[in-house]
């Protein structure tokens, strides 16, 4: 006998109802996939009426070339020497890159990590290539705990960015170097295996928001920049030029100048003709810092993400997601949000970047609760 279909049907946000009468599912049947696939969303686009098709709209010229991100071959300890290096590598073997992304690793956000702590001197260094993987994640791989400044948390008009935790330095420095690794390995074969509502999700989940959060919380801003936030819209130390900088660059020997600047016209020298640089949609992997409050004058506001139990089902470790354990930085006022990606971008524009790769839009499913619900914050940064 046919089994009845089951429609499930989430608003992000309690106060939010379904409309009566909307357009939920859409159905169809052809034979060939592409075709459906395309029919399919055209009709839709026009039934709704709120997006266009990918015909509609113009091609980047950026896809009509090859191009090369610098994620995987530096994460985010990239420098402006390693671009120069990777894009050099590739036209050596005779596929020269005529687009290059530059990735997570350029932005100031808190707290700093290692590689953007070393002074000037440090900085004009390339790093060495990471390894093969990026470093292990045991709560998943937004789940990073985090370590935010509070300051400025109250000009904000939410909660710090983490409360503080009645705990020891000595208690976090020993079960750092004696419970984490044990955990890690249970983690890996067991609790991230395993289902939602089974026992070693839920003592995951009580472990990491609570007896273990400090630990956890050093753990994997050591690990990951998951937790991090947007500090300022200047570029990090890696990607501007410090006062009392030479007269030419020593990585570019191009004239003296912001260094992301020099990164750019150097690419360009070398035959790269479009030049994107990447950022989280909120900023960074958790939104913007509450001191954006006080140094942009911008009305940051901390939400917590509350991913409901349909989307725990489908990925449990939602529950340990450092948006979820801290909350995520997001301004919500249009005017502030305007002005928030003009200034996110000018730095960029200034220095002759001409497009951007934007990521965490997964974030946004579990982040709408009190605020209209995910699709309301889409609308929002779109309009924006």
């Amino acid at each position: 006998p046919a089994r009845p279909l089951l429609l499930h049907v989430e608003t992000g946000d309690e106060a939010v109802m379904v409309p009566a009468g909307a357009g939920l599912v859409y159905v169809a049947a052809g034979s060939d996939p592409f075709e459906l696939i395309t029919r399919g969303v055209a009709e839709v686009a026009e039934r709704l009426g709120t997006f266009r098709t990918r015909a509609q709209k113009p091609l980047p010229p950026a896809c009509d070339v090859f191009g090369w991100c610098t994620w995987d071959g530096f994460y985010s300890k990239v420098r402006p020497a390693d671009v120069l290096a990777g894009a050099a590598s590739l036209r050596k073997q005779g596929v020269p890159p005529r687009l290059v992304i530059l990735d997570d690793g350029w932005q100031s956000v808190t707290p700093p990590p290692p590689d953007q702590r070393t002074g000037p001197e440090e900085q004009a260094r390339p790093s060495s290539p990471p390894p093969a993987t990026p470093a292990a994640q045991p709560p998943g791989r937004d789940a990073a705990t985090a370590a935010a400044s509070e300051e400025g948390a109250a000009a904000s008009g939410g909660p710090p960015a983490h409360p503080p935790l009645p705990v020891t330095d000595a208690f976090v420095a020993w079960s750092t170097r004696v419970l984490v690794p044990r955990l890690e390995v249970w983690y890996e074969t067991t609790v991230c295996r395993s289902p939602e509502g089974s026992f070693p999700v839920r003592f995951w989940a009580w472990l990491a928001s609570g007896p273990l959060r400090a630990t956890l919380q050093q753990y994997f801003d050591s690990k990951t920049d998951f937790a991090r936030q947007l500090a300022s819209f200047r570029p990090n130390p890696k990607f501007e030029l410090p006062p009392g900088a030479p007269a030419r660059d020593a990585e570019s020997d191009a004239p003296a100048g912001p260094r992301l600047a020099s990164l750019v016209s150097a690419l360009r020298r070398d035959g790269v003709r479009h030049v994107y640089a990447w950022h989280a949609l909120h900023g960074y992997w958790r939104g913007a810092a509450p001191a954006l409050a006080t140094s942009e004058g911008l009305r940051v506001q901390m939400v917590l993400a509350k991913p409901s139990r349909h989307l725990r089902a489908v990925e449990p470790q939602l529950q340990w997601d450092a948006m979820v354990l801290f909350g995520a930085g997001l301004l919500l006022d249009t005017p502030d949000l305007d002005a928030f990606f003009a200034r996110l971008h000018a730095p960029l524009a200034a220095a002759g970047v001409d497009g951007v790769k934007v990521d965490v839009q997964s974030g946004l499913a579990a982040l709408g609760g009190g605020v209209g619900g995910p699709a309301s914050l889409a609308r929002r940064d779109v309009d924006a």
